[in-house]
């Protein structure tokens, strides 16, 4: 593979202090398989209006490229989950929107429907990631998170709602 979305979250067992890219295991992973050559864009979270708020592992990693939930207008969407990790790194990396995303509906073969959370937003993220891919094959998947992320709507202004923006 060359990209992988996921969104796999985990925040059981863990306090903020372990969202530090080299604590939480599923983190440690995800970044080795980042270093093999495949681009990994990772669901923020949906944790934005839980006790949690923060984002879960392994968004927290540095070469993850971390996607955050936007409304349907491109504002935040409250119950993405936020940053900065643990040590102090801009997190979500890019956000594309969560709420009311259009979607194929699961329970059919034809229909479409809307679904909401950052597990709608990232594959948006990893499918744009694959086209830049698909056109430079050969960069980086680090090369490619600071691609994206220089040419997002905050790119001269990130902050830990919607990182570099959509």
């Amino acid at each position: 593979a060359d990209v992988i979305s996921s969104s796999v979250g985990y925040i059981i067992d863990y306090s903020y202090e372990d969202l530090d890219e080299n604590t939480v295991a599923v983190t440690i992973v995800v970044d080795l398989a980042v270093k093999k050559g495949v681009a990994v864009f990772n669901s923020a979270g949906n944790e934005g209006l839980t006790y949690w708020e923060h984002i879960i592992a392994p968004a927290d990693g540095d070469s993850v490229i971390a996607i955050g939930g936007v409304t349907p207008d491109g504002d935040f969407w409250a119950i993405s989950s936020r940053g900065p990790t643990a040590d102090g790194r801009t997190k979500p990396d890019l956000a594309a929107q969560g709420q009311d995303t259009y979607c194929v509906n699961p329970t059919s073969t034809d229909r479409y429907t809307t679904a909401n959370g950052t597990s709608v937003a990232c594959p948006l993220g990893a499918g744009a990631g694959a086209i830049v891919l698909s056109v430079m094959p050969t960069m980086s998947p680090l090369e490619l998170r600071e691609l994206l992320k220089s040419h997002a709507s905050q790119s001269n202004n990130p902050d830990n709602f919607m990182g570099y923006g959509i």
